[in-house]
């Protein structure tokens, strides 16, 4: 299936998403603090990052302005996966365009068992294309 990276400070939501991940395929690495992310990262790039933008350690965004500083990942395909509301998310999408996200989804909205379908496209195009799609996708799948 290919390697995700799940960036989650809250231990619960990360031990489900490994778990559904694991059980659909996935080799997962799973982070609660940005620069532990970025170290795994630099040590085996994963095929797809899910990302919870509002991690208690440190903000996500930073995470994401610090992952596209470099070269070798300014393509990686990162599903912000957000307790934000659907406020925030469209205030979100504004801000995250130009970080190359390649999807905003809220937890309310998306189950995780999609998050897992859309992450594991995200892998399979990233693997053939060496990147993704055309823009940003915003939604409640």
């Amino acid at each position: 299936m290919g390697r995700v990276l799940i960036l989650d400070s809250d231990a619960i939501i990360a031990g489900a998403l490994r778990k559904k991940f694991i059980d659909s395929g996935f080799e997962v690495v799973v982070c609660d603090d940005a620069q532990d992310a970025i170290l795994q990262i630099d040590s085996r790039a994963p095929s797809v990052i899910v990302l919870e933008i509002a991690n208690r350690q440190n903000s996500g965004v930073d995470f994401l302005y610090e992952l596209r500083s470099y070269i070798d990942w300014q393509f990686l395909p990162v599903i912000v996966y957000t307790r934000f509301s659907e406020t925030d998310k469209s205030v979100l999408a504004d801000g995250l365009t130009d970080v190359g996200v390649s999807a905003i989804l809220r937890k309310a909205d998306v189950t995780v068992g999609r998050l897992v379908e859309i992450a594991s496209d995200m892998s399979s195009q990233f693997a053939t294309m060496g990147s993704v799609g055309d823009g940003l996708a915003v939604g409640n799948d």
